[in-house]
């Protein structure tokens, strides 16, 4: 199972700390956020650009719930970004999207809010790479409620979605929870306050890691 520390869930105040106490871990998370698809406001390009040339981590993920996504490709790309989410929400043409992926060298991926239903994505997903299941509702608060029903949906959804698709989920998930989709077929989820909110990090990645080889 593959981990992906969120570093929005980090301490605000001291991202270059919290960055080095994972700085092991080969993956990062980078949720840009404007508003417009929750009540959260996270980074700016600036702010994202100074993360990604502070971090070690080889693949850097970034999901972009914003209004116009197209338009960060190219940014995030220059910043680092070597995969990327958008929502289907709010995207007018996959195909494009997928296209400029290609053009780019980024993993193209697609995002699916709690609410949304899975057949929303099916005609889609020969375009994409991967598919990440928000698994809570974004409000904006520190700690996110955990939405069940949107557990589920993520849960059956490799019964839909072929093998060549990976699944991710990100929200409020709980170690049991890992070890639930580890056994339904996901490769990784997004995690925050599971990471840092321990006193050792980086040991809490490995922790969690190590849940897969109890499905396998």
């Amino acid at each position: 199972m593959n981990i992906y520390p969120s570093i929005a869930s980090a301490d605000c105040l001291c991202y270059q700390k919290e960055l080095d106490r994972i700085s092991l871990c080969p993956n990062l998370h980078i949720d840009i956020e404007d508003g417009s698809l929750s009540e959260n406001i996270t980074f700016g390009l600036r702010t994202a650009e100074a993360i990604c040339n502070a971090s070690k981590a080889e693949n850097k993920q970034f999901h972009l719930m914003v209004r116009d996504p197209l338009l960060y490709l190219s940014d995030i790309k220059k910043i680092g970004c070597t995969e990327v989410f958008v929502h289907i929400e709010i995207l007018d043409d996959i195909a494009e999207y997928s296209s400029i992926c290609k053009d780019l060298d980024m993993v193209c991926g697609l995002a699916l809010l709690a609410e949304t239903s899975l057949e929303c994505i099916l005609p889609y997903v020969d375009k994409i790479k991967k598919l990440l299941f928000l698994t809570s509702k974004p409000t904006g608060r520190r700690q996110e409620d955990f939405d069940l029903e949107a557990f589920m949906k993520a849960e059956r959804s490799r019964r839909y979605i072929p093998s060549t698709v990976e699944l991710l989920a990100d929200g409020g998930l709980s170690r049991e929870h890992v070890k639930v989709l580890g056994q339904h077929g996901f490769s990784g989820v997004v995690l925050g306050r599971l990471v840092f909110s321990g006193t050792d990090a980086y040991e809490s990645i490995k922790e969690l890691e190590r849940i897969q080889l109890e499905v396998k």
